[in-house]
């Protein structure tokens, strides 16, 4: 008898809490615009499977079960002290900005003209870089939304140029021109760019590789094999890692650019110089291997230069650049961070202006 008069004393207690609004069911969420402590079961949603994605510990997601925004309702107030969750749906803090796009790059009359397109219409920042050659360009002459120019002076007839544009929360894309035309960076693509267009016999002329946005997320450059015709010799010690700098990176990388400063990389484990060599291939070509493993940073979709070296040309001709993918085993490819699965790029054709040197 006791017993059962203490339980009706307990629900009568918890009955008077919940009408007073001291009490909440759990998990309840009142409506910002009716404060009514009771809930319908399209408000309460109903027990899940916690390990259902749709589930929010336990309990439907109502966002999902029944078709209505979780933003619009408020906690409710907190029981014996602690906070109830501010959002029913446990919505991961993803980053879907995505980057801006360069749709041309064009030199007229001693002018380079930028054009650019960002998916989420955000305000656009450009930058002009001499990569290699003579020509001098003023500061940024023009800028308005989607677009820049800069007037340019005493160019020799050889020059490379880089664009790079970027959005205001961040990312960038990149494109590359030169007295030739132009080379716009595409996703999923990997291109060998010549920084000049001529050289005499014995000239040393910097070669670049450079990779778009890659399909799967980038962490390792396991194999890149940089073709061109016989009678191009990699120059020693000539390696340097991301975009070209006054340093050449032999042991040590002294300076961090390019893909591998997005990735957030700092150090690097580098084969010894004389482990980079060259083979023949058919039609009297050569194919150069180089890989290059990060230490650290952070498995990732992105872009840019992945490192750059230097070509002696031995006899005159127009030498093509190129890149192999597979001969037997994969040539040119790279890994995430498990190191499992190998990753290829879908267009390596590298068809562009840039991909010639004509040797006199």
């Amino acid at each position: 008898m006791g017993k059962h008069l203490t339980m009706i004393a307990v629900s009568l207690l918890i009955s008077l809490a919940i009408s007073c609004g001291r009490l909440k069911p759990f998990y309840g969420y009142e409506s910002s615009a009716n404060a009514d402590p009771f809930f319908s079961p399209q408000q309460q949603g109903v027990a899940g499977d916690s390990s259902d994605p749709g589930s929010y510990d336990g309990y439907a997601n109502p966002a999902q079960e029944f078709g209505f925004s979780p933003d619009a309702y408020v906690p409710a107030e907190p029981w014996n002290g602690i906070p109830m969750p501010a959002n029913p749906v446990n919505k991961p803090q993803i980053n879907n900005n995505q980057a801006p796009s360069l749709t041309s790059l064009d030199v007229r009359q001693n002018e380079l003209l930028a054009v650019a397109t960002d998916p989420e219409n955000d305000r656009l920042a450009f930058h002009c870089e001499l990569v290699s050659g003579n020509v001098e360009f003023s500061e940024l002459d023009n800028s308005e939304y989607g677009q820049a120019s800069w007037q340019l002076a005493d160019a020799d007839g050889m020059f490379l140029l880089k664009v790079t544009v970027t959005d205001a929360r961040g990312k960038s894309n990149s494109g590359y021109c030169s007295d030739l035309g132009e080379l716009l960076v595409k996703p999923d693509s990997l291109y060998v760019v010549a920084s000049q267009r001529r050289a005499s016999v014995g000239d040393a002329v910097r070669v670049m590789v450079i990779s778009g946005r890659t399909a799967s997320p980038f962490q390792f450059m396991n194999g890149c094999g940089v073709v061109c015709e016989e009678g191009a010799d990699y120059r020693r010690l000539s390696l340097d890692i991301g975009a070209p700098d006054a340093e050449p990176d032999l042991s040590v990388v002294n300076i961090v650019d390019g893909i591998w400063k997005q990735m957030g990389v700092r150090e690097f484990l580098l084969a010894p110089d004389s482990f980079i060599v060259s083979n023949p291939i058919a039609n009297g070509r050569l194919r150069t291997d180089f890989n290059i493993t990060p230490l650290d940073g952070s498995s990732t979709q992105t872009e840019g230069e992945l490192f750059n070296f230097e070509y002696v040309f031995n006899t005159p001709g127009t030498y093509m650049l190129g890149l192999e993918g597979h001969n037997v085993v994969d040539r040119t490819y790279y890994q995430d961070w498990t190191a499992v699965d190998n990753y290829t790029w879908s267009d390596i054709r590298n068809v562009h202006p840039m991909n010639f040197v004509v040797v006199e």
